[in-house]
């Protein structure tokens, strides 16, 4: 619109300068077109010193308009551009959090944990395992001189005798580290988005196995097991889809 103005404007000047020149010789003092070319060079020089102002005015606001639509140009390109390397980072990071889901998962499938019934050692897996070690732990609750560092020592000497818990509790550490670690403010990337990566990986995550997590992170003391409790965000997803309760019930 802007552009249309200002040419329409330098047109309607040409014109008024042509108009006015005709109108004060021709038709107000009588004169004819002259056949001096004196007279023609005086005239150019009232035409260039009447419309070369305006005519400068134009075109500075033309290149103006001009600089703005480049510059318009050159911010929805760069928004392209980090459009895409956010979407081909995402893509990089959305494939390295689904083999690991899929790792820790599998991982849980080999889980094997001992008990003792009293007169001998019964070994559970993967589900029935986290199960057997609830049942464990309201057991050793129930006695009043125990500790939470009874319990620890109960889980890992006697129960986890191969660090299969470890195990999966250091993959699901590592899980959560990756989307803290890709989905930064200067990667382009938000808070809610890291929330709903870290909903995807819990509700990716066997629910027995996040039972396991859960357990891990209120009574062992692996260095990854706390980095996973004092998490803020991490306990606050848990807690928004329901699964924070467990700890204080287990």
């Amino acid at each position: 619109m802007t552009a249309k103005i200002v040419i329409t404007f330098s047109i309607v000047v040409i014109a008024m300068a042509w108009l006015v020149y005709y109108w004060f010789f021709g038709v107000n003092l009588g004169y004819k077109i002259s056949e001096n070319p004196n007279d023609w060079a005086i005239f150019a020089n009232y035409l260039s010193g009447t419309l070369t102002p305006v005519l400068t005015f134009s075109s500075i606001v033309l290149l103006i308009r001009s600089l703005r639509i480049q510059l318009a140009a050159n911010n929805t390109l760069e928004s392209e551009v980090k459009r895409q390397k956010k979407a081909e980072q995402l893509s990089v990071f959305e494939s390295r959090l689904f083999k690991a889901i899929d790792t820790q998962n599998t991982s849980f499938k080999d889980l094997e944990l001992v008990f003792d019934n009293g007169t001998h050692q019964v070994v559970q897996s993967a589900g029935n395992a986290v199960d057997a070690l609830e049942e464990c732990l309201q057991d050793l609750k129930g006695e009043s001189s125990i500790t939470v560092e009874d319990i620890e020592y109960t889980i890992i000497e006697d129960i986890d005798t191969q660090g299969h818990m470890f195990s999966i509790i250091r993959k699901f550490y590592v899980s959560v580290k990756l989307i803290d670690i890709q989905l930064t403010k200067e990667r382009g990337f938000s808070k809610s988005d890291k929330k709903e990566y870290l909903e995807l990986l819990i509700n990716f995550s066997d629910f027995d196995l996040l039972r396991l997590i859960m357990i891990g992170m209120k009574y062992c003391q692996y260095p990854m097991a706390v980095s996973l409790a004092k998490n803020i965000q991490l306990e606050n997803t848990l807690e928004e889809l329901g699964y924070l309760d467990y700890l204080g019930e287990v």
